[in-house]
């Protein structure tokens, strides 16, 4: 199996908000969640785990995670063998790697990261595939 790249994507906007609590809005589905960034347990809907658990492994890899508004769309299909969650994951990587780790964080490390939000927050024994094909694209 290789992975390739294909015209879909994650588009988000995201700014800093001045507090600990992280703002969530997911066009798509129409919801909205909200989380404290240093929340022992975090949110309990499945798709904001995947936003919850970056923002852990981001804090993890020396980055100052703050609170921060989002509202997101994406035309990657869920659930269709995509990496819908893997496409998320990258997203807000990378964002939070530009607000608040001015940058440090390695692309490989971006991937790392999103590996391991899929294996500790959502449960998921996934493999590196997606998230590379997404962070090195």
């Amino acid at each position: 199996m290789f992975p390739g790249a294909v015209d879909k994507g994650i588009m988000a906007e995201i700014r800093p908000n001045g507090t600990d609590t992280v703002m969530l809005y997911s066009i798509d589905l129409k919801d909205r969640v909200e989380f404290k960034v240093n929340d022992p347990e975090g949110p309990r809907a499945s798709w904001a785990r995947y936003i919850y658990g970056v923002c852990q492994e981001m804090k993890a890899l020396g980055v100052d995670v703050k609170g921060f508004n989002a509202a997101f769309y994406g035309d990657v299909p869920l659930g269709a063998g995509m990496s819908s969650s893997a496409a998320l994951e990258s997203c807000f990587a990378f964002a939070l790697n530009d607000l608040f780790g001015d940058n440090k964080v390695s692309k490989w490390d971006l991937v790392l990261a999103g590996q391991a939000t899929e294996h500790k927050y959502v449960g998921v024994n996934c493999g590196i595939m997606d998230q590379f094909a997404f962070c090195f694209r």
